[in-house]
């Protein structure tokens, strides 16, 4: 009778022990069995981005850190601004259970992390374009890769942040300066067509009205880089490193995106600028191309053989003295001859472009000149917080007036585009 009773108290203490285990299990919280469930089935992405595609950091975000790991927890390796543009590096998001997130580059693309997808948004507004509209000038049949430059008679355009006469101006594009067609489709905004393109010179992209494009087929004859209508086949013995120019008897010449003269347009090279051999070189059938880059790496390029020779060797000449009449804080001007100027990273004609300036734009001479066979000043403009290197002879003296106010009370041009 005894060995029943504590059989039946075991099986009842079982009993209880067991029903008191499911109902902890049941109770755990999400962080356990329940969350790795829910984790284990994530939900569709909101956001649908394309590999290397600009995004921008939201307007409405005062910052964004870039971490380590898709996940809030995980350590910040660098921080992105308010409005500042990144690319996508992976088109994969990941799902932390709690948000989407999305590999991104900064910059040059050294920097790369994890972004939320909340704080991010494209870069570009992805427009419905409607029909030709009625009466109105047909969109050009132009493709992706196309090379366009600055219309013939329009001194220069604002390339756009939106399809949009109303769109904030990310770069000032003047005559020669190539375009890449970055969109088939253009887009109507009521009055006028507008085109997304690819700026390979500073290293942007944006819009530009139809009406202020035209193809490169549209050159003049007399302007084909060329230097000779029966290029010679024969290969010059230059090696990866070689210092090369653009030869000087001739107006410009093309570096393209590939060994061809039919290739879409990188960059136009002036006359006499110096570039430097990057690798072999290739032949197209008709004549042999060369690779080539700046002084400091950055890719210029494929330009035929027969518009490039040797850089002469630098010789040192002896520095011409700077006007008496020049100084710190005097007041200079973009000389009216000079359709614009760019402002260098360093006193040279290779330095880093960093921004272009209009004729009749008013500085403040900044720092000590530099002599590299030409003379180059610092400039700053106080008002909108640019600074650069800009050569002597494009430049008038406008004051000796040590006051860094003339930059600001002198009124400056405001530049005008019809239309």
């Amino acid at each position: 009778m005894l060995n029943r009773r504590f059989i039946r108290f075991r099986v009842a203490a079982l009993s209880v022990l067991s029903a008191m285990m499911i109902v902890s299990v049941l109770a755990l919280p999400l962080g356990g069995v329940g969350r790795a469930a829910a984790q284990a089935v994530p939900p569709v992405p909101t956001a649908s981005f394309t590999l290397n595609g600009f995004l921008r950091i939201k307007l409405t975000v005062a910052y964004a850190w870039l971490r380590s790991l898709p996940d809030s927890t995980s350590p910040s390796i660098d921080t992105a601004g308010r409005g500042e543009f990144v690319s996508v590096a992976s088109p994969a998001p990941a799902w932390d259970g709690v948000q989407w997130w999305w590999a991104v580059r900064r910059g040059s693309g050294a920097v790369t992390g994890w972004v939320e997808q909340n704080s991010l948004e494209q870069a570009i507004a992805v427009t419905v374009t409607p029909a030709t509209p009625s009466g109105q000038i047909p969109a050009a049949n132009w493709n992706v890769g196309k090379p366009l430059v600055i219309a013939l008679g329009v001194p220069f355009a604002w390339l756009r942040d939106s399809a949009s006469s109303a769109g904030n101006a990310r770069a000032t594009v003047y005559q020669n300066i190539a375009l890449i067609v970055r969109d088939a489709t253009p887009i109507w905004d009521g009055v006028q067509w507008w085109w997304a393109l690819n700026l390979p010179a500073f290293n942007t992209f944006g819009y530009i009205e139809q009406k202020s494009l035209r193809t490169l087929d549209s050159l003049s004859p007399t302007l084909t880089p060329s230097a000779s209508a029966q290029p010679s086949a024969d290969k010059a013995e230059w090696q990866a490193g070689t210092m090369l120019i653009v030869k000087t008897s001739l107006p410009f010449a093309w570096a393209r995106a590939q060994a061809s003269s039919s290739a879409g347009v990188l960059s136009t090279l002036q006359p006499g600028v110096q570039v430097k051999v990057s690798d072999a070189a290739t032949w197209d059938g008709v004549q042999w191309w060369w690779p080539l880059a700046t002084n400091y790496g950055q890719v210029l390029g494929w330009v035929e053989q027969n518009s490039l020779q040797i850089a002469p060797v630098p010789t040192s000449p002896t520095p011409t003295p700077p006007p008496a009449t020049w100084g710190m804080s005097n007041v200079v001007r973009v000389k009216a001859a000079v359709t614009f100027v760019w402002l260098r990273g360093s006193p040279s004609s290779s330095g880093q472009v960093q921004s272009t300036q209009p004729s009749g734009s008013l500085f403040l001479i900044g720092g000590a000149p530099h002599w590299d066979g030409i003379q180059w000043w610092w400039l700053v403009q106080p008002a909108q917080g640019m600074s650069g290197w800009v050569e002597e002879h494009a430049l008038e003296l406008v004051s000796n007036n040590s006051n860094p106010s003339n930059v600001t009370t002198v009124p400056l041009p405001t530049p005008t585009q019809a239309g």
